[in-house]
C-alpha cells in the first residue's frame, strides 16, 4: 500500500509529458539511459561562455570564452567567430572541437575583413565551412558574400555574390551536398529569400521569397533528415514554415519560431505562444496536425537529444537570456528533470 502514491505519481507524470507523441509513432526510446552532450551558452562577468555538459556524470566544462554567436555542432565540430582587436568588428572564425574546446581551425575571411557571426556552418563530414564575409566598401555601402571553403586547404574556396549577400542562418543538408541560406533583397530590409546552393557553389535555386523581420538572431532554418524539405521562420511573423528543398509554394505549419525536427523526423518541434508574452514548447506533424504542448511551463529553445530519449530547453523568470534563465533537462517518458542550469540558455544543441 505504500508504494500506490508514488505509482500515481509517476503515472500522472508519464501522462502529461507522453502527450508529445502520438499513439502510433512514440518519440522516446525504449531502454532509456542518461546520456549525452549538451552545448550550451552561460552568461559570466566575462560575456558569454560556450559550456558542455556530460548528462551521464553531471560535470560541466568551458570550451569557450566571450562568445557571440556558433554555429550547431556537426562531426563534433563547432564554428565561433571572434575579433583580433577588441575594439573592432569581428574578423576571425574558430573551428573548435565540440568535446575539448581545442581549436582545430582559425581563420580570415576570404572576402572582406568582418565575419557575420550569425552566419555560419560546417558540413556533415567536418570538411567544409560555410560563412559570410562583409566589406565596407565606404560612403555606407556595405557588401556581403556567402564563402564555401575547405577546412583541411584552406586556400580551396568558392565566393558566391547573391543579392544583399546572406543574412543569418546558414545550414549544410544532411548529405553535406547542398547548402540553405537566407538573403535579404537589395534595397529592401524587410524582403528574404530563401536560397539552396551545392556546396561547389554551382546550382543556385531561389526556393522562396517572404517577408523577414530585424531581429536575425530569430530567422532560422532546418534541413528534414532526409533532405526533401526545409523547415524554417522568419523573425517578425512568429510562423513556421515548411518548404520542398526543391522550391514551390511553403506551407504555414503554425504561428511560432524557432522550428526543428524531432529525431525521427516524424513530427517539428517548436516555440509556441501560449498566451501574452508566455511561450511554451510544442511539437505537431509536418502537416500541421496532431498539435501537443510539451512543457508544463513556459520554455524556449528546444533541443532534443539525438536518440529521442531527451529533450532540453531554456525556461525563462524574466525576459533575457542570463540570470533570468534556466536549461533545463527532461527525460520525455517520465517528465522527470534530469538536470538544470542556472543563468544560461538560448541555443542548445547535442552532440550525436
Amino acid at each position: 500500500m505504500k508504494t500506490i502514491p508514488s505509482i500515481l505519481i509517476l503515472l500522472i507524470s508519464s501522462t502529461l509529458f507522453f502527450a508529445c507523441s502520438d499513439d502510433n509513432s512514440p518519440l522516446s526510446l525504449e531502454g532509456f539511459v542518461k546520456t549525452g552532450t549538451l552545448i550550451y551558452e552561460r552568461d559570466t562577468l566575462d560575456g558569454i561562455a560556450l559550456m558542455s555538459l556530460d548528462v551521464a556524470t553531471g560535470k560541466r566544462f568551458l570550451l569557450e570564452t566571450d562568445v557571440t554567436f556558433r554555429s550547431p555542432v556537426e562531426a563534433g565540430l563547432i564554428v565561433t567567430c571572434g575579433k583580433t582587436n577588441p575594439d573592432f568588428k569581428p574578423d576571425r572564425i574558430y573551428v573548435i572541437s565540440a568535446s575539448s574546446g581545442s581549436r582545430v581551425g582559425d581563420f580570415r575571411p576570404q572576402f572582406g575583413t568582418e565575419v557575420d557571426c550569425t552566419s555560419m556552418a560546417i558540413s556533415p563530414d567536418g570538411e567544409k565551412l560555410v560563412y559570410t564575409g562583409i566589406a565596407d566598401l565606404g560612403l555606407g555601402i556595405i557588401e556581403r558574400r556567402l564563402v564555401i571553403q575547405d577546412i583541411r586547404f584552406r586556400d580551396t574556396f568558392t565566393i558566391l555574390s547573391i543579392g544583399s549577400g546572406p543574412d543569418s542562418y546558414v545550414r549544410f543538408s544532411p548529405d553535406g551536398s547542398r547548402i540553405a541560406f537566407f538573403d535579404r533583397e537589395f534595397g529592401n530590409c524587410c524582403v528574404g529569400n530563401l536560397y539552396v546552393v551545392n556546396k561547389d557553389g554551382t546550382g543556385l535555386t531561389k526556393i522562396v521569397t517572404s517577408a523577414i523581420g530585424a531581429n536575425d538572431i530569430q530567422s532560422t532554418l532546418e534541413w528534414s533528415p532526409d533532405g526533401s524539405q526545409i523547415l524554417y521562420s522568419f523573425s517578425g511573423l512568429e510562423g513556421v514554415r515548411l518548404v520542398s528543398a526543391a522550391g514551390g509554394t511553403p506551407t504555414i505549419i503554425d504561428f511560432g519560431r524557432n522550428p526543428s525536427w524531432t529525431p525521427d523526423g516524424k513530427r517539428i518541434l517548436y516555440t509556441k505562444r501560449s498566451g501574452g508574452s508566455d511561450y511554451r514548447l510544442a511539437t505537431t506533424k509536418p502537416d500541421g496536425t496532431n498539435l501537443k504542448i510539451i512543457t508544463p511551463e513556459s520554455a524556449q529553445f528546444g533541443a532534443w537529444s539525438p536518440k529521442g530519449s531527451m529533450i532540453a530547453y531554456t525556461r525563462f523568470s524574466g525576459s533575457t537570456v542570463g540570470s533570468d534563465s534556466t536549461i533545463i533537462i527532461r527525460d520525455i517518458a517520465s517528465g522527470t528533470i534530469i538536470d538544470s542550469i542556472k543563468s544560461a540558455g538560448r541555443f542548445l544543441d547535442w552532440v550525436d
